[in-house]
Formats: C-alpha cells, sequence, structure tokens
C-alpha cells in the first residue's frame, strides 16, 4: 500500500500497543458478573469435561463431527466474503453519488483547523464502513504527509470498519455475548494505535522514513522473485511471533505472580 516494507513492523507494533493499552483499560470491566459466577465455571479443565461427556452422549462419531465443522466452516467464509463484497459496493455507490462528499462537507470545518486535509476525512468516512476502502483512500491522500496517512490507516485499521462488526455480529448473534464493549473497544484501539504511529513517526529512528520517498522503495516486479517474497514474509513471521512469545511470556509472569501473591495471602490469613 505505502511501499515501504519498513512500516509494516512500525504498524504492527503501535496496534499491539494499542490493543494491551485497550485491555488494560478494560481489566474491571464486567468484574463484579465475573466474581458472582460458580467457582466451578471458571475452570477451563472442567468446562472441557463437561462438553466432552455431553458430546459422547449424543452419539456422533469423528466423520460425522469432521464434516459438520467442515461445513460451518465453508459457510463463515462464504458469509464473510459475502460482507466484504457487499460493503464494498456499498461504500463505492456512496461514494459515486457523492454521498461521502456530502458527510465531509459537515466534518471539514471541525476538522480542518487541525491541518487534517478533504482527502483524510473523505479516506476515514470510507473506512468507517469498509476498511480497505479507506485505507487504500488514505494511503493515497497526496496532500497529505506520511506521518497523517499512517495516522488515518491506523485509525481505520484499529476500527475495522462496518463490515467487520457485521461479519463479528452474524457469529456471535446466537451466543449472549454483547456488542457493545467489543465496539468500544475498537474504537478506543484506531484512536490509540493513531495516537502511537503518531509518536513513533517523531521519533529519531523513524526519521530515514519520513525522509524516503515512497517511489525510491518500489521494486521493480523484474527484481521481485518468488524467493525473495518467501524470504521476507518468514522474517516478518518470525519476528511476529517473537513478539508474541515476548507478550505470552510477559503475561504468564504476571499471571503466576498474581496466584503467588493470593496463595501467600491466604496462608498467612491461616
Amino acid at each position: 500500500m505505502f511501499r515501504m516494507p519498513e512500516l509494516g513492523l512500525l504498524l504492527l507494533v503501535c496496534h499491539i500497543l494499542a490493543s494491551i493499552t485497550v485491555g488494560i483499560l478494560f481489566r474491571f470491566y464486567g468484574r463484579i458478573n465475573r466474581e458472582s459466577k460458580v467457582k466451578e465455571d471458571k475452570n477451563l479443565w472442567s468446562r472441557f469435561k463437561k462438553e466432552l461427556v455431553y458430546n459422547s452422549r449424543q452419539k456422533l462419531n469423528p466423520g460425522t463431527m469432521l464434516g459438520e465443522a467442515i461445513r460451518n466452516s465453508i459457510n463463515v467464509m462464504l458469509s464473510i466474503g459475502g460482507f466484504i463484497t457487499l460493503f464494498s459496493v456499498i461504500i463505492n455507490i456512496l461514494i459515486e453519488i457523492g454521498f461521502i462528499s456530502y458527510l465531509s462537507s459537515f466534518v471539514l470545518p471541525i476538522l480542518s483547523p487541525l491541518g487534517i486535509s478533504r482527502e483524510i476525512v473523505l479516506a476515514v468516512l470510507s473506512g468507517f464502513f469498509e476498511m480497505t476502502t479507506g485505507t487504500n483512500m488514505a494511503s493515497k491522500a497526496a496532500s497529505t504527509t506520511l506521518q497523517g496517512q499512517l495516522a488515518a490507516v491506523s485509525l481505520l485499521l484499529g476500527w475495522a470498519g462496518l463490515s467487520v462488526h457485521f461479519q463479528v455480529y452474524s457469529i456471535v448473534s446466537k451466543t449472549d455475548i454483547s456488542l457493545k464493549p467489543y465496539l468500544f473497544g475498537k474504537m478506543l484501539q484506531g484512536v490509540f494505535a493513531a495516537i502511537y504511529i503518531s509518536i513513533a513517526m517523531r521519533l529519531p529512528f523513524t526519521a530515514p522514513l519520513t525522509a524516503k520517498s515512497v517511489l525510491s522503495v518500489i521494486t521493480p516486479l523484474s527484481d521481485f522473485t518468488w524467493y525473495n517474497a518467501l524470504i521476507y514474509s518468514a522474517q516478518n513471521v518470525i519476528i511476529s511471533c517473537v513478539i508474541l512469545l515476548i507478550l505470552t511470556a510477559i503475561s504468564l509472569v504476571f499471571y503466576f505472580t498474581k496466584r503467588m501473591c493470593k496463595a501467600i495471602l491466604v496462608r498467612s490469613m491461616r
């Protein structure tokens, strides 16, 4: 999109930090309801055994379960593809008939004093409905700096768009899961990701990125072989796995530290 592979890792780190921030803010959300549940339900192993016993009583053989799993997977993929196609068509129709431009006329007077261009406003409004269209428009906003483009893209990636939210709703609609905290969390993730990417672009180690021309990093098609693509993809996968392992290790340290402190506290009270 930006023809700058270096920005991919920067966006990844900023979104991980944004997700962690949202997780910290949501730490105490619904804590009273969670504590009111039966202690047995908190044990994942006991819940797994209950589900195993329930499935065994249904007399479902492995072939039936495998076939059902495959059918459900295909249905979900078709549903997701349908949502993407539907919202892509809808947002392009809204752009062509001038509805997005009409909305921008109300928002632009408020945001223009902040230095936000009309192209970014159009991209964000489009990305509110469909993320891919909005991020593509933001990356092509020629009148905006790279920092502004990245902030808009991060905001849209965090929000994900109504298309993704309807996909989620179609999956969880038959459960008792509330979408309100999910939508609020996605909004916060987009805001924090935009803030973090704006801060990161002002740091010294990102200065070469702002000075680098987009056209200067475009790899000629003749030089972009499958081997180079494979190596580059493998490097990104390894870096992502390392980051996830580090975050997992930190989470486990906090988890076991909390359990140890709780156990020590219980022993001291006896």
